[in-house]
């Protein structure tokens, strides 16, 4: 798999077809993720917050690389000194993940996700991101044919 960017329309049209979620926060940058056949499968958004944090949103499929991809182009393409995610306290999967990930729990955030749905913020700033090594180039697809 691998991140693409300059299909944001067809990108945000799945988001709403797939996961019923129309996005409207900007500034933000949208990416797709694809796999091997070019087909998308999942997409990031690294939502801007202020000058030096944002926050990432990830809907659908995401591998080691596409991992690596998106920390560097938050923390060495933007320059953003801290990202931020939320993950419901439903999503027990995601959060054991987000610790092996190397993301630091901060809060519970109370009804983050509507009523009785609390959320879990995590945050990630370039010093703790083990992710950034390895991955000096930060190569992201300009275009696919099938975003």
């Amino acid at each position: 798999m691998q991140i693409v960017h300059g299909h944001d329309d067809t990108i945000l049209a799945w988001l709403q077809r797939v996961h019923g979620i129309v996005w409207c926060n900007f500034p933000a940058y949208v990416f797709g993720i694809v796999d091997r056949d070019g087909v998308l499968r999942g997409c990031v958004i690294l939502e801007r917050r202020n000058e030096g944090a944002g926050e990432l949103h990830v809907w659908g499929a995401v591998s080691r690389d596409v991992a690596k991809d998106t920390f560097w182009l938050a923390f060495r393409h933007l320059g953003w000194r801290r990202l931020e995610c939320r993950v419901s306290r439903r999503n027990k999967a995601v959060r054991r993940s987000a610790l092996k990930w190397g993301w630091r729990f901060e809060c519970v955030c109370p009804e983050y996700f509507g009523p009785g749905e609390d959320g879990f913020q995590y945050s990630m700033t370039p010093e703790s991101c083990r992710w950034l090594k390895g991955n000096q180039d930060g190569k992201v697809a300009e275009s696919t044919s099938a975003a």
